[in-house]
């Protein structure tokens, strides 16, 4: 069974890979890292309105998951502004 650090850092990779694909698909080769997640993000907020997913709603919920996570490994809990 995986040490509980190493799965918060398997979902890291896996967010890596959704990342590169991302980039790889659009065409943002060579873009900083900060601005592809922009991009991917404000892509997801369109997808959300033709879909009627409430984006404010899973971005809330994402946070929270995000945060009980972190508490479960024992690593600190990043706090960003949105």
């Amino acid at each position: 069974m995986d040490q509980p650090f190493a799965v918060n850092g398997h979902r890291a990779d896996w967010a890596a890979a959704a990342l590169d694909a991302f980039r790889d698909r659009v065409g943002l080769e060579g873009e900083e890292p900060s601005l592809i997640l922009q991009d991917l993000l404000t892509d997801l907020m369109h997808w959300s309105a033709r879909t009627s997913v409430d984006f404010g709603a899973a971005m809330q919920k994402a946070r929270s998951v995000y945060a009980e996570e972190c508490r479960e490994e024992n690593e600190e809990v990043k706090e960003w502004s949105l």
